[in-house]
């Protein structure tokens, strides 16, 4: 009976208990299925931070640039080039070049992209400029009068 035993378990190759390629391959596309379903939500949420620091540094950069108009008592514009992913501070003296992510696109209500601000840091046209990264968008509101503005993520 023993021998009869060791016989059959030596004729059997798949005894051992180890897995089958066909079993690995089938764990292997599972998971290359569920991976990018995994890191969906994940590059959403990269999106989302890119477009709040986005929102951040206009802010900061139209802050500055309405600083530094008041400070030399001559205009500053700030011109958008979203075809190729670029922004510009142009002051009287110097320009500064930066780039924007090349996801984000940018549309305006007053058929410019040009921000110009007057020697004592009032906007010279009021308007709505609209950024947006693919679901993610956020308004840059610029209001006459002392030079306020203000920048908020907007809903669809």
């Amino acid at each position: 009976m023993i021998q009869q035993r060791e016989k059959s378990a030596h004729l059997n190759p798949f005894h051992e208990g180890g897995f089958t390629l066909v079993e690995l391959l089938i764990v292997v596309s599972i998971a290359c299925i569920i991976t990018p379903i995994y890191f969906l939500p994940l590059s959403h949420t990269s999106d989302e931070q890119k477009m709040r620091l986005f929102a951040e540094e206009i802010r900061d950069t139209i802050s500055e640039a309405q600083m530094d108009a008041v400070l030399t008592s001559l205009p500053v514009r700030i011109v958008f080039n979203s075809q190729n992913d670029y922004y510009q501070i142009i002051k009287p003296n110097r320009v500064v070049t930066r780039k924007m992510d090349p996801r984000i696109v940018m549309y305006s209500n007053v058929n410019t992209q040009t921000i110009r601000i007057s020697p004592v840091g009032k906007f010279l046209q009021p308007g709505t400029y609209t950024f947006f990264m693919g679901s993610i968008k956020y308004q840059l509101i610029l209001q006459l009068g002392q030079g306020r503005f203000r920048i908020e993520r907007a809903a669809w």
